[in-house]
């Protein structure tokens, strides 16, 4: 079975993550599955088995017609059995094309709640999922689904959760050497954050934090457009030496920082499965995280949630979980024990179900009233 996946971008994310782990899987049980980037924004994937991609840069507006007939030419050339999208710009071109190239099974994946869609992209992916464009709809958490609940009953009706398969890899430590290499003092206490720099990540909080904690340093892995603004208030609040910037890390290094740290930190707005809270899960670390839906679904009292609009708060249970490490030994095992049932395995197994339960579905969309 020949089965393509398309995202948006090619960046280190957590949608690129779970596509590429999924073509693992999917591969694993014998599927000839590619993964397929429009364009590439930072080449994190371009060595990886598996990958391709349609632009070497971020497109113009005359490139997004180029990507379309590219598409439209990969799509014809590769004749894939099953088409699976990520990200909204994917779901609503990648299932659009695959609709008018004869591709008969097409899964449209929603990664995030619906609030981050921009009006028209909503409008068109309603559509587009209610009218059967998308033949099935993947939502990543019941967050996601809550989030559609004012969709039409037909698009709905498309709908089955899936959650994403996490994998952390063998266990490795960070070295002093590395330790040093990113300027942390050996005895500092330092907290960890992986996202992208982005308002809906909210790492701004995590720098304010800094000026209430004297000795703590933090750690922000990703890359984005906050950058300069993340460096600018760490600069009008003097904290800039005790906050580390990274960029964007192989997945085995991130983990080795995130596991040598204190303390992980997640103070995002919106998420529908945090791949990143997951994978500090699976890593047994203590963990601080806005109190929103997708967070109490997945970490809840493994860990502590708090509201965002409440420095104060996070303040305190940062320092108590600094000074009490048994209480935060506790609060890792626990969110470790709750990570486990999210693998990359039966996340595979999960697609591979729906897809074959294709005419099921089919029959059934066709029968709505």
């Amino acid at each position: 079975m020949k089965i393509l996946q398309i995202v948006t971008q090619m960046e280190a994310a957590g949608a690129q993550r779970v596509a590429y782990l999924l073509g693992e899987e999917l591969r694993n049980n014998g599927c000839d599955a590619e993964l397929l980037f429009l364009y590439i924004k930072r080449p994190a994937y371009n060595s990886m088995r598996g990958v391709s991609s349609l632009l070497d840069h971020k497109p113009s507006f005359i490139d997004y017609l180029r990507i379309v007939i590219l598409l439209g030419r990969h799509l014809l050339r590769n004749k894939p059995d099953v088409l699976i999208t990520h990200t909204h710009f994917a779901n609503i071109l990648g299932q659009a094309m695959g609709f008018v190239c004869g591709v008969h099974n097409r899964i449209a994946v929603n990664h995030s709640p619906d609030t981050v869609y921009c009006r028209w992209a909503r409008r068109v992916d309603t559509f587009l999922g209610s009218v059967g464009v998308y033949s099935k709809i993947v939502a990543v958490s019941d967050s996601v689904v809550t989030s559609f609940s004012d969709y039409p009953r037909l698009y709905k009706r498309r709908i089955r959760v899936i959650n994403n398969g996490v994998s952390v890899g063998a266990e490795s430590g960070m070295s002093p050497e590395l330790r040093a290499a990113l300027g942390i003092p050996l005895t500092a206490p330092f907290i960890a954050n992986v996202g992208r720099m982005s308002p809906q990540k909210n790492q701004i909080l995590l720098i304010r934090l800094l000026a209430l904690v004297p000795s703590l340093h933090l750690v922000i892995i990703g890359e984005g457009e906050e950058r300069r603004t993340l460096v600018e208030i760490a600069e009008s609040l003097s904290v800039a030496s005790r906050v580390h910037l990274t960029g964007e890390l192989m997945p085995t290094d991130a983990f080795s920082i995130v596991r040598a740290s204190d303390i992980f930190v997640f103070p995002s707005r919106v998420e529908a499965m945090p791949m990143a809270l997951i994978e500090a899960m699976l890593l047994e670390k203590p963990i601080v995280a806005s109190d929103i839906p997708a967070c109490t679904e997945f970490l809840g009292e493994a860990g502590v949630l708090l509201p965002i609009d409440q420095p104060e708060a996070w303040r305190s249970a940062i320092e108590q979980l600094l000074t009490e490490p048994i209480k935060a030994r506790l609060l890792g095992q626990r969110a470790r024990e709750k990570a486990l049932r999210f693998t990359p395995e039966h996340m595979g197994e999960s697609y591979l179900d729906l897809i074959e339960r294709r005419e099921i579905c089919h029959s059934a969309a066709v029968s709505m009233p």
